[in-house]
């Protein structure tokens, strides 16, 4: 029966697809139709084990799709308004997201990116792998450290829950690297605006 089963719950996945790469108005009802075909799917796939495991398996679905659906389509409405992690306005961080988002996403880039030091210092983990989770820390506070800088944003932006979270996660590493590129760009990024300026004086 879970091999019937899994036609329909293609289908509905096919049908999410179709509508993430169709623009046009029957779009929104496309990608929840075929959301629904695949959360009923994913129920009949785990009754056989028992009518928990359909209402698990169906719910870790819903939670995806709508996850998904969140971070990559403009089909969430609710109560008339769109939720999308991403802007359709220019943001200073770039890339359509707000600053808030972006440090919730760093964060969750950097969760997954330490795993192996957590590993590692238990034993279970790798040097190398360690290495690269460090690597990642560091390169995220000096980037997002001349970022602020150089957008004349105050420490984190203002976003001090996300900051210090990261800073647990990493360990410390990376508030070290994020304020001492925050202050060591100071006086470079000051010497390339006064060269901008005087280059347009010129011109």
């Amino acid at each position: 029966m879970s091999d019937l089963v899994l036609v329909p719950a293609f289908v509905g996945l096919a049908m999410m697809l179709l509508a993430v790469f169709r623009s046009s108005e029957s779009s929104h009802r496309i990608f929840w139709i075929g959301a629904a075909v695949t959360t009923i799917s994913a129920f009949f796939i785990g009754l056989p084990r028992g009518w928990r495991s359909g209402l698990g398996g169906s719910t870790c679905v819903v939670a995806a799709i709508v996850f998904t659906a969140y971070l990559y389509t403009p089909f969430l409405n609710i109560r008339g308004k769109i939720r999308t992690f991403y802007s359709d306005r220019r943001q200073p961080y770039g890339a359509g997201v707000t600053t808030p988002k972006a440090w919730w996403q760093l964060l969750l880039a950097v969760a997954i990116f330490m795993y192996p030091v957590f590993a590692f210092a238990t034993g279970r983990g790798g040097l190398g792998p360690t290495t690269v989770s460090a690597g990642v820390a560091i390169a995220a506070g000096i980037s997002f450290g001349y970022r602020d800088r150089f957008l004349h944003n105050s420490i984190a932006a203002g976003q001090r829950v996300q900051f210090a979270l990261v800073s647990m996660v990493t360990l410390g590493v990376f508030p070290i690297c994020y304020l001492g590129a925050y202050y060591a760009s100071q006086r470079l990024i000051t010497k390339h605006e006064a060269y901008g300026r005087h280059s347009r004086r010129r011109t």
